[in-house]
């Protein structure tokens, strides 16, 4: 988050503000909002924002720039390492994200007709959605999904629905977080970005 009322000659270190929770019913900034897939940086939104007028800036999920007036009392202030996301063409991190706004559900998945097919890693240490989340955002995929508890899988296109099961077959630990879940056996959690 950036106050962009006086712009200085360092625009962005010394008017960054911290990291503030966000969500899409309740967003901290409410004036205009931009995806930049592969351009953004925190300059670029703070650039982007003091032209079109707003008083704020700030960046989330590594692609996205929102703007506004006034900041939404709704939301607080976070510690700068949950802001984690690398940007795309900057050495500053582009805000965070919530695994769970971009769940899209739990699939059956199939050896010989792999629901997401353009990539497979397999990360046995560490391993959450959220490292997932980031590969699929470094690579810029559409979706990624997790499965066996150690499995990221990426890929461009949208499971079929007719393949969506209960989440209760997708209850596998994850190795970084074992409060959270990695999919199942043939049992995949698919996560993307466009969900808000």
């Amino acid at each position: 988050m950036y106050n962009i009322s006086e712009l200085p000659s360092n625009f962005v270190k010394s008017n960054y503000l911290g990291c503030y929770s966000d969500n899409g019913d309740n967003r901290l900034l409410n004036g205009k909002y931009v995806t930049f897939m592969k351009e953004l940086s925190p300059e670029f939104c703070v650039g982007y924002c003091y032209r079109s007028g707003y008083r704020y800036a700030g960046v989330h999920n590594g692609t996205q720039c929102f703007c506004g007036d006034s900041l939404n009392q709704g939301q607080s202030k976070l510690r700068d390492s949950d802001c984690d996301i690398k940007c795309a063409n900057s050495r500053f991190n582009c805000g965070d994200y919530s695994e769970e706004d971009h769940l899209i559900g739990c699939f059956i998945d199939n050896e010989k007709l792999r629901l997401l097919s353009a990539l497979l890693m397999t990360i046995t240490d560490k391993y959450t959605p959220k490292l997932c989340l980031n590969i699929r955002l470094q690579l810029g995929y559409k979706f990624c999904g997790v499965e066996y508890g150690q499995e990221c899988h990426c890929g461009n296109k949208r499971p079929d629905s007719s393949l969506e099961v209960g989440e209760n077959q997708c209850e596998m630990p994850c190795p970084g977080d074992r409060s959270q879940k990695c999919g199942g056996a043939w049992r995949i959690n698919v996560y993307s970005t466009d969900k808000w």
